[in-house]
């Protein structure tokens, strides 16, 4: 159906009555739209409160609006439920005090015409058609469809206070106002210094649950989380203030009935490439078992799909994580009663068989892996040895180049256990070497290490952090030598700022953040960004 003709089909005007099945019958109008006419007087019995999700919005952000219809009177009330969607009768002014005009999407959709219809001394609800009010073509999808929403929308751009009100029939609402921020993040963060800590939170895109975040050398963000429809990336360019378009991550082709994908690292490569690692359900669905593997896609810059999944290693394995260097070195590393990795020398196109790192390593097999190139060139891994139920933490350098391989222990704190404690822990680069951050015991513990590994001054610092099974923390290095440890539990984050000597810097941090996964930044003006 074209533009026109539902723009048409919008603009009839109705009336007409239907009689109930029910002991007694009541008289429905559907009203038109527009101005009174001569023979029929407004229906004062009628009332209209429009409201909003949120009494603030960012910059971008999708507003999304509450429409409530009162009927207070002795006859039924029935309105054409796609005029509420197409915004008719809609009118907003703007901070400037002018009014908003309408934005056409160019696009064409079709479907039944649907009604809102309100029994005498009843009320309905109204919100799903008016999501979305203010995002244009590319956004104003229904969510987990690819059915546009409507041929128009209400550019809400400039920040302030805009005031809404919608037309039914011939029912006007209430007033509603809006605000929209500044470009100045805002932090929902609790029982935090913020003026010490410069510790930031942002929501992820479409209610996702955090994976990784990484910010290049331009300052662009970018940023993998997981749905229930699969891993998806955004990037910002803006300091994570807004978000352009999100990609999915798994292409149509590899996605099969029952199989779900979940997003485990990500990293950015030679040239912006984005490098992404992937589990999947595979062995719950008693696939082959070939299928229990390291899945990887990998994203060019400019293009606006991800390449096809790949399997990797074609091995039962997990732990999976990622690191690449600006040579077009990238190395997926993971587990499989042993600590294995697979390499490539041409920025992601290629991989080369699997090989184990050292026979000697015994790695806590439900455990993970993480990595990163150091300055240097080498790789550095993290992971949790287990000899002798030994569970202490572990770097290995490798300098793939040379294939010369050492291991320094990291964690001071010993931990004995005659089972996997399935933990998560991270590895970052920091200037002069890394910063390690693991668990022990459920005690969160972080150091800074110089290039070999070593520990350095005061050691192993204790945080305020606990963890549970196979929960996320990070460690974000700051300009100024500063150190951002945060980590995930109990579906809250958490975190602690240090300074450059590895002491407190104000109080600790939290937020309420779902799930288990956790993902941040340093961003390009010092402050650390975290995602919730």
């Amino acid at each position: 159906m074209s533009v026109r003709k539902i723009q048409a089909a919008c603009a009839l005007v109705m009336v007409m009555t239907m009689s109930l099945s029910s002991p007694a019958e009541a008289t429905f109008q559907i009203v038109p739209q527009g101005k009174l006419g001569a023979d029929r007087a407004a229906r004062e019995d009628i009332q209209l409160t429009l409201a909003s999700v949120r009494e603030e919005y960012r910059p971008g952000e999708a507003v999304n609006l509450i429409l409530s219809i009162k009927n207070n009177g002795k006859e039924g009330f029935s309105f054409i439920k796609d005029k509420l969607r197409e915004l008719n009768g809609f009118a907003m002014t703007g901070p400037d005090g002018k009014e908003v005009k309408q934005v056409l999407n160019p696009v064409e959709f079709g479907g039944p015409v649907t009604f809102v219809t309100v029994k005498p001394g009843e009320a309905v609800t109204v919100k799903d058609v008016l999501e979305h009010v203010n995002l244009s073509i590319n956004l104003s999808k229904v969510p987990g469809t690819q059915r546009y929403l409507r041929h128009m929308y209400y550019p809400m751009e400039a920040p302030g206070i805009y005031r809404l009100r919608i037309q039914v029939g011939d029912v006007t609402s209430n007033e509603l106002q809006v605000k929209v921020l500044g470009k100045r993040r805002t932090s929902l963060a609790v029982n935090a210094d913020d003026s010490i800590n410069k510790v930031l939170t942002v929501p992820v895109p479409d209610h996702g649950q955090p994976v990784a975040a990484k910010a290049d050398t331009k300052g662009t963000i970018h940023l993998l989380y997981n749905t229930a429809r699969g891993p998806h990336y955004a990037k910002s360019t803006d300091n994570g203030i807004t978000f352009g378009s999100v990609l999915p991550v798994v292409d149509k082709e590899s996605q099969k009935p029952g199989l779900e994908f979940e997003g485990a690292d990500m990293v950015v490569g030679k040239g912006g490439r984005i490098h992404i690692a992937m589990s999947t359900n595979a062995w719950k669905l008693k696939l082959p078992e070939t299928e229990w593997a390291f899945f990887y896609a990998t994203l060019e810059p400019g293009a606006r799909a991800f390449t096809p999944v790949r399997n990797l290693n074609g091995k039962p394995s997990e732990g999976f994580s990622l690191a690449a260097d600006e040579k077009g070195n990238v190395s997926a590393c993971w587990l499989s009663d042993k600590l294995y990795v697979n390499v490539s020398y041409d920025n992601g196109k290629t991989f080369a068989p699997w090989q184990e790192i050292d026979p000697a390593y015994d790695p806590c097999n439900c455990c993970t892996t993480s990595a990163v190139y150091g300055a240097d060139g080498k790789l550095a891994v993290l992971y949790r040895e287990e000899t002798n139920n030994d569970r202490d933490m572990y770097l290995v350098l490798w300098d793939q180049g040379q294939r010369q391989v050492s291991r320094t222990r990291v964690s001071s704190t010993l931990w004995k256990i005659d089972s996997c404690p399935m933990t998560y822990y991270s590895i970052s680069r920091r200037q002069g070497g890394f910063v390690a951050v693991w668990p022990t015991k459920g005690q969160i513990y972080f150091a800074r290490l110089d290039s070999k590994g070593q520990q350095l001054p005061p050691g192993e610092i204790k945080t305020p952090g606990k963890a549970g099974h196979r929960t996320g923390m990070l460690a974000l290095n700051g300009p100024d030598g500063s150190t951002l440890v945060a980590w995930k539990k109990d579906d809250h984050l958490g975190w602690q700022l240090y300074d450059a000597k590895g002491q407190p810097a104000g109080s600790p941090g939290s937020a309420s953040s779902p799930g288990n996964g956790i993902a941040g930044v340093a961003d390009k003006d010092g402050s650390f960004l975290l995602f919730r």
